[in-house]
């Protein structure tokens, strides 16, 4: 599957940077409709804990499928955890602020690729749906370099197109709500991580300690 965007985006590189989720549905589908018309695709994926196993299968997976090249960065929001002390992380005053944008030069600097895909989409929010509305091109910023293939996307079409191509599944940590984000405040994700993948709830819960807390609390209001 080819969209108007990535067929402009081809005619400009066929080395792209991908900023991948791993385990989310729209970087699941985008990584799908990508590999076929480039010949280099880097999949970066912004980590809040390095190295977590359930992670690493999503990644291993997209590997050895598509034959692509992933790094697993620091999420630039760690900075502004470490900085903060945020939920009883290490916490260091003399770090810097980081945003998207410099990640995103630091990682074209180190792979050599000027043109970065990203899977936002409209219906992400209000501020999403305003950002992609300016672009020059319709998903596409000529002067940035960044694509936006997904736009005009939503999260039912993003399934449908996962379970059309029987690609891997995304995670769900939680049924109820859908939910795929690794937010590290989500009791969900802690249940569910103690439930299915102890070693990494360890990990997180000595990067970040309060999340221990948040645990407890969670199965404690279960019990009364």
């Amino acid at each position: 599957m080819k969209s108007p965007i990535i067929e402009h985006l081809q005619k400009e590189t066929d080395s792209i940077i991908l900023f991948h989720s791993a385990t989310g549905k729209d970087s699941i589908s985008l990584l799908d409709m990508l590999y076929p018309f480039f010949k280099r695709i880097v999949c970066v994926y912004m980590y809040i804990v390095p190295d977590l196993e359930h992670v690493n299968k999503y990644i291993r997976w997209a590997e050895n499928k598509y034959q692509v090249e992933f790094l697993q960065v620091p999420h630039f929001i760690l900075n502004d955890y470490v900085k903060t002390g945020y939920m009883g992380i290490q916490k260091n005053e003399d770090v810097k602020y980081s945003t998207l944008s410099k990640l995103d030069k630091q990682i074209r600097v180190k792979t050599g690729i000027n043109h970065t895909v990203y899977g936002f989409k409209k219906s992400d929010s209000m501020n999403r749906r305003f950002m992609l509305k300016e672009l020059l091109f319709e998903g596409y910023n000529q002067k940035t370099q960044k694509a936006y293939p997904l736009t005009d996307w939503n999260n039912a079409l993003a399934l449908k197109y996962i379970a059309h191509k029987r690609l891997l599944p995304p995670l769900s940590y939680n049924q109820k709500t859908r939910s795929t984000g690794f937010d590290i405040t989500d009791a969900n994700l802690m249940a569910w991580l103690k439930q299915y993948y102890p070693n990494d709830l360890q990990k997180v819960t000595e990067q970040f300690p309060a999340t221990k807390t948040i645990l407890f609390e969670h199965e404690y209001s279960k019990d009364i």
